[in-house]
């Protein structure tokens, strides 16, 4: 019987997953070759996503520095350092969807478990784990990357486990293998606070008489730290928080007004 702390052999109906020191080679069949050639296949452009990767140590604490701006960077999708690098990845659910597609009985195990028979995490809050597609196992390791610990982290590290140890299997390597995308300071047309804070102030505009729209471009604003800017409104230059909360309250007490006389009618 297994210890306490190790996983089962295996956890599917193929028979043990698990590899050792003497165990033999064995050339894939046809079938798995036809799997890994298609774990190989590349992602559509919609599917690969990308996160900012600061790297600047100043700013990586601060957000920015005295040499660097923080800006809106449409790749990343995120108001981020000028000095960073868009790091692209696959999201869980686009792995998940891979693996189903080439073995619909894939499965994962943790290499270790604890008393309770839950998976074991190390010392860096990270999680070795087995996965087998096709009746092949290979070994991954996942981390939430700094998320503090939680039910969201358990998650996290689950899915970075399982994208890495795909990754082995050839999911998505093409990724892994990419060079960083940063060629300078908004040579990935980042956008300046200055014509970011003019675009909301477009979009406003179009916008003013749709009391939740203005509600999401103050939201984007507050994200952006641009909330507090003065932008010009009734002769007089106004933050932009102040402007947009006047608008969307004079809207909703329209709106509330008319129903009231609906209802009264």
């Amino acid at each position: 019987m297994a210890p306490a702390t190790e996983a089962p052999a295996s956890i599917t109906a193929e028979g043990p997953t698990s590899h050792t020191l003497n165990q033999a080679y064995q050339e894939p069949t046809p079938e798995q070759q036809k799997i890994l050639a298609q774990l190989r296949e590349p992602f559509d452009d919609d599917q690969i996503q990308y996160r900012a990767v600061i790297k600047c140590t100043p700013c990586e604490a601060n957000g920015d520095c005295a040499q660097h701006v923080r800006a809106f960077c449409p790749r990343c999708q995120d108001w981020v350092s000028e000095r960073h690098i868009c790091l692209p990845y696959i999201g869980h659910a686009d792995a998940t969807h891979r693996l189903l597609q080439v073995d619909p009985m894939w499965s994962w195990e943790p290499l270790a478990v604890d008393e309770r028979g839950l998976p074991r995490f190390d010392g860096h809050h990270g999680l070795w784990i087995r996965l087998t597609v096709g009746g092949m196992t290979r070994l991954g390791y996942g981390d939430a990357e700094g998320m503090p610990t939680g039910p969201n982290a358990v998650k996290a590290t689950i899915g970075d486990a399982i994208r890495n140890a795909a990754m082995r299997f050839g999911m998505a390597l093409d990724l892994w293998r990419r060079p960083p995308v940063h060629k300078g300071p908004f040579d990935t047309g980042m956008v300046r606070p200055e014509v970011r804070l003019a675009q909301l102030g477009e979009w406003a505009k179009a916008s003013w008489g749709q009391a939740d729209r203005l509600t999401q471009i103050l939201t984007w604003a507050e994200q952006e730290r641009l909330s507090e800017a003065l932008v010009p409104a009734e002769g007089l230059d106004r933050p932009l928080r102040s402007v947009l909360t006047d608008r969307i309250a004079a809207l909703e007490a329209e709106a509330d007004r008319a129903a009231a006389e609906g209802n009264a009618a």
